[in-house]
């Protein structure tokens, strides 16, 4: 009579282990991921709100004082014109955002505001 033996073989744990570490490194290399575009994210975010504020600021000058013009803040590029005549009773505004993401790469953002001219 065999000895009644129970438990894992050797062979059934290695495996249970590859197993194990396969699913676990792809988790780590979702929550990597999932950094970084949070990362990135904030940073758009961060852009727009500064690219509003630009807009906001140029709205405030009111149609007569708003020209074309440009500024850095943060590591952020804008460069904004200013179409349309001091006499229209619209000026359209459009500013281009330049800022560098993750890994380097850069990307330009491109916001529009018209503003109305009060006569």
């Amino acid at each position: 009579m065999k000895p009644n033996r129970t438990g894992f073989t050797l062979i059934e744990v290695v495996i249970a282990i590859t197993f194990l570490s396969v699913g676990m490194l792809g988790l780590l290399a979702a929550t990597a991921a999932t950094v970084r575009v949070m990362g990135e994210s904030d940073r758009v975010v961060t852009v727009a709100f500064q690219a509003n504020e630009q807009l906001e600021n140029l709205e405030a000058l009111g149609c007569d004082n708003a020209t074309d013009g440009s500024s850095t803040y943060e590591g952020i590029d804008m460069k904004w014109s200013v179409s349309g005549a001091v006499t229209d009773r619209t000026r359209p505004v459009m500013l281009l955002a330049s800022y560098s993401i993750n890994g380097g790469r850069s990307r330009v953002d491109t916001f529009e505001k018209v503003m109305q001219c009060v006569r």
